[in-house]
């Protein structure tokens, strides 16, 4: 098998993977091969980058691309990679740990975290659709702006309870908590408010 047909094997391979399976159901998913490593294995003089990035122009994109390199600065794979990087705005080297490929993952395992973004919830990884995205989910929002609103809540008591007469004070739905003039249709909704409530009251 020829260099080009390697390299087209790879590329049809991992577009076929990512085509036919649902990644939805994770988290995180990791390749263990990339363009880059097309670019790294199979570039010679008889197969151009231009062939690369075209039999490749199906693969998945992916977030980030790890590269675990060797520390040694004369290796030829090593500059390969060092000369596609700079082409690439998701790449990031991780340097191998001889003898240790638990450290070498646990490298790795940070180096996605650090740059990929988190929840600000519940911080799970995910991928941002927009530059200013805090949350991976509807949910998460919601639960964080929950919380957000029970601070802002307990801030303002905190701040004019010696102010406060006593029927405003300690009342149920009073201005700026959990409870309203009428009832949720949601009954565990309004179970959950209620108690939310209390817990604020101190009861």
């Amino acid at each position: 098998m020829t260099i080009s047909e390697k390299a087209l094997l790879a590329a049809l391979d991992r577009s076929i993977t990512w085509n036919h399976e649902n990644f939805s159901n994770y988290d995180i998913v990791l390749w263990n091969s990339s363009i880059l490593s097309s670019y790294a294995f199979h570039t010679t003089p008889t197969v151009r980058p231009s062939y690369i990035k075209t039999i490749n122009k199906y693969s998945p994109a992916m977030d980030v691309i790890i590269v675990v390199q060797p520390l040694l600065e004369n290796n030829e794979i090593l500059e390969k990679f060092s000369n596609l990087i700079k082409d690439f705005d998701n790449v990031y080297p991780v340097n191998y740990v001889e003898n240790c490929i638990d450290l070498t993952f646990k490298e790795v395992i940070e180096t996605i975290f650090e740059v990929l973004p988190t929840c600000n919830w519940c911080g799970r990884l995910f991928t941002k659709t927009i530059h200013f995205k805090k949350y991976c989910s509807k949910n998460c929002k919601d639960y964080a702006k929950e919380e957000q609103n029970r601070l802002n809540f307990r801030n303002f008591y905190n701040k004019y309870k010696n102010t406060m007469s006593e029927a405003r004070k300690g009342a149920l739905g009073s201005r700026g908590a959990n409870l309203h003039a009428h009832a949720n249709t949601d009954p565990e909704v309004e179970a959950r408010l209620i108690s939310n409530e209390k817990k604020r009251l101190g009861l």
